[in-house]
């Protein structure tokens, strides 16, 4: 993301959709898989609060579809965990 917020707005109007199109690997529940094995240790606590915060909120017992159109991608995210809400 960082690198694709320098690039121009010619290139922009290309990229940004490609991305947004791809964006099934941005999932929060990826995000937070990633999250819970990165390096820094206050990256993997907070994926744990969250992670441990949803199962305390479990709203239905019923498996939740995965529908890419209702992620929103952050393109101003300075880091992976930003990238989603």
């Amino acid at each position: 993301m960082k690198q694709c917020n320098e690039l121009d707005q010619v290139d922009h109007r290309i990229v940004f959709p490609v991305l947004a199109s791809n964006c099934c690997f941005a999932h929060p529940e990826n995000i937070l898989i990633a999250a819970i094995a990165d390096d820094d240790v206050e990256v993997r606590r907070v994926a744990f609060e969250r992670i441990n915060a949803a199962r305390v909120n479990v709203v239905s017992s019923a498996v939740r579809q995965f529908d890419k159109n209702n992620i929103i991608l952050n393109f101003a995210a300075q880091s992976y965990t930003d990238m989603t809400d």
